[in-house]
């Protein structure tokens, strides 16, 4: 199997648990008068959920294993998109700026501009569409073991 479709099993996999678990939490404790009436057996779904997990753990070792090579650039992707996330967030205005609640006027000043932050962005985004390029890349021909 190749990685880019053990990707894509996991996800399944994970749709699948969740849908399990959620039959689980949801029939396990109803009304007596009820009882009889469950569309779905909560031991049933907690053995089919369980079971889901123990294939999720195994497909998620594989896929670990594979990603040995690019794992570095796994890393680094995931700090890139936290860094943008935090960019964007990055209050960057200049000049005066009124409160209205308090009638308090203050001037500000930003070392970093909005400029440059977007600037800093773009750079980031940029890289990142490179390293997933390349992880996409690795996934269409890594075989799992």
């Amino acid at each position: 199997m190749k990685l880019k479709s053990a990707l894509k099993k996991k996800v399944q996999l994970i749709k699948e648990a969740n849908f399990f678990d959620s039959k689980l939490h949801k029939y396990n404790c109803v009304p007596v008068e009820n009882a009889e009436s469950r569309d779905y057996d909560p031991k049933d779904s907690l053995f089919k959920w369980l079971e889901k997990i123990n294939e999720l753990v195994a497909i998620k070792a594989k896929i670990q294993r594979a990603n040995m090579p690019v794992f570095e650039k796994i890393l680094r992707m995931a700090e890139l998109k936290g860094i943008v996330r935090s960019l964007v967030r990055l209050d960057c205005h200049t000049g005066v700026l009124t409160d209205e609640t308090y009638q308090k006027t203050t001037i500000y000043e930003s070392v970093i501009s909005a400029r440059e932050r977007d600037e800093l962005i773009q750079k980031y985004e940029n890289e990142i569409a490179q390293l997933q390029d390349e992880l996409d890349e690795f996934n269409l021909v890594t075989e799992l073991d």
